[in-house]
Formats: C-alpha cells, structure tokens, sequence
C-alpha cells in the first residue's frame, strides 16, 4: 500500500530503501528533485509518442540512474504505462520488436520517479495507475 510522505528526504529514503521502485510527486507548482541523483528526465504529454517514451525508458534502465518521467498534462502513453507496470511487478522490462523480445532487468541502484500536477492527477487515463506506486509525495 502507498505510504504519503511528507517532505522530499522522507520520500527519497522511503524509495530507496523500499521494495518499491517507483515514487509518485503530486505536485502544485513546478518541482524539482536534487541534481545529485544524477537524473534522466522524460517529459511525456499528449502528443508524446509512446515508442519514444518506451525507448527513452529503456535507455534510462540501461545506464543505471534515477528516472523522472513527468507528466506534463496528465498523459500516459499506454506503452509506457505498461513498462511502469513491468517494473513495479517484476523488476524488468519487456520490449517487443517485432519477432523478438528484449528483456532487460531494472538495476537495483536505480529509481523512477513519476510527476504529475495536482491538477491533473484524475486525468491520468488509466484507472489502476496509482496502484503502481510505493512513497507519494505531495509536494
């Protein structure tokens, strides 16, 4: 069950001391987490291309850092939604190409963390989407 934080250090050592890999940061003005966790930053929206997103997730595993994926209108792609999913249940990604499969574990050392407006939140299109989350920070 996600756990709400009350303050950004709080919400980072839950992260990353926890199971969870993934933390959600409701937000009501512009955020931004510390420069020192090393951050990729994938700004999603509506008219982002989920194979782009998925691709950018991917790269974002491989090289081992923390990933924020910010959702700057509400948007999911359905094909990232899944990946979150992926690794929140199995620690892993599974990227389909055609005929073959490409499996590729989520480092241990590395955390996602999902923005989105206060505001937006119930325009997040896909009703379980909070259930993938460990720490929330309202922020």
């Amino acid at each position: 069950m996600s756990e709400i934080q009350k303050d950004l250090p709080t919400f980072l050592a839950a992260l990353t001391a926890g199971r969870d890999p993934i933390g959600l940061v409701v937000t009501a003005q512009d955020f931004s987490l510390p420069r020192d966790l090393r951050l990729a930053v994938i700004d999603v929206d509506a008219q982002t291309d989920g194979e782009t997103a998925v691709e950018q997730f991917l790269a974002c595993a491989k090289s081992g850092q923390w990933c924020a994926v910010n959702l700057l209108d509400g948007s999911l792609p359905p094909a990232l939604y899944n990946q979150l999913r992926n690794v929140a249940a199995m620690g892993h990604l599974q990227i389909n190409r055609g005929t073959e499969v490409e499996d590729v574990a989520w480092p241990i050392a590395s955390r996602i963390v999902v923005t989105v407006a206060a505001t937006d939140v119930d325009k997040v299109p896909i009703p379980t989407f909070l259930s993938l989350f460990g720490p929330i920070l309202h922020a």
